[in-house]
C-alpha cells in the first residue's frame, strides 16, 4: 500500500460524492486465508485457519478520484462477505452484516485485501486482511476484475497504516467490532516486527512476519 498518499485519504474522497467508474460487470469471489488470533464476542481464538469470502459484482468497483488522475487505488464496497474460522478441528461460519467490508486495492504499490468502514479514521484500507509483497503483489497489479492466486505478507492494521514515516502504529481492534450472524469479531496482527522503544512496526511493507493467500476467481456463491 502507499507509503505517502495513503489509501484512507484516496478512498475518503471517494466517499465524499464521488461517481463509481462503469465498468463492464462480472460477479466475482475474493478471497484471503490466514492463520492468525481472532475473537469471537468474548472467545480468543489463537492461531485459528481464517478465511475471508466477499462476493461482488466488477460493475460495482469503484475508481477513486485523484489529482492528477490515476487508476491506483480501486475499491468494491457492494457485496457479500461471510468468514470462517477452523480451530482445534472444528469450523465456526459467520455472515457479516452489509455495509461494513470492502475490497481494496492499491495496483501501484502492490497491496490487496478486504477493509472496513470502521476504525480509528472510519474506513480502514487493511483491516480486517490485505496483503502485499510476495505474489500478492503481481496479484495488486493485475486488478480487481483478474483471476489470480496469491500469497503474501498478511496485515489486519487500524488507524496507522499506511504511515507518512514507513512506521505504522496500530490501534487495538477492541472498541471496533465487525457485526456478523454469530456475534462481533476482532482481527489480531500478532507477528510483527516491533520496534520497542517507540512502539511502532518497523516498515509498511515488511513489518508483517505472518502470510497467507488471496485468491480472485470468477464465479457467484
Amino acid at each position: 500500500m502507499n507509503k505517502n498518499i495513503g489509501v484512507v485519504g484516496a478512498l475518503g474522497l471517494s466517499l465524499l460524492g464521488s461517481m463509481p467508474q462503469v465498468v463492464m460487470g462480472a460477479p466475482m469471489i475474493y478471497t484471503g486465508v490466514v492463520v492468525t488470533d481472532v475473537r469471537i464476542g468474548n472467545r480468543p481464538l489463537h492461531n485459528a485457519t481464517v478465511t475471508i469470502r466477499f462476493t461482488g459484482d466488477t460493475a460495482d468497483i469503484v475508481q477513486v478520484p485523484l489529482n492528477p488522475p490515476t487508476s491506483c487505488f480501486q475499491y468494491l464496497p457492494k457485496g457479500a462477505a461471510t468468514v470462517s474460522f477452523e480451530y482445534r478441528g472444528r469450523t465456526q461460519s459467520a455472515r457479516i452484516e452489509e455495509g461494513q467490508l470492502f475490497v481494496a486495492l492499491d495496483a501501484c504499490n502492490g497491496g490487496i485485501g478486504f477493509g472496513s468502514f470502521i476504525g480509528v479514521n472510519g474506513l480502514e484500507p487493511i483491516y480486517p486482511l490485505a496483503f502485499e509483497l510476495g505474489t500478492a503483489e503481481f496479484a495488486a497489479y493485475a486488478g480487481l476484475t483478474s483471476v489470480v492466486s496469491a500469497t503474501g505478507d498478511a496485515w489486519s492494521c487500524i488507524g496507522g497504516y499506511p504511515s507518512p514515516n514507513n512506521t505504522p502504529t496500530c490501534a487495538s481492534p477492541d472498541p471496533y467490532p465487525i457485526h456478523s450472524d454469530i456475534g462481533d469479531l476482532f482481527f489480531y496482527l500478532p507477528y510483527t516486527d516491533i520496534v520497542t522503544s517507540t512502539g511502532t512496526i518497523s516498515s509498511n511493507h515488511n513489518g508483517s512476519y505472518n502470510r497467507g493467500t488471496f485468491s480472485i476467481r470468477a464465479g457467484k456463491d
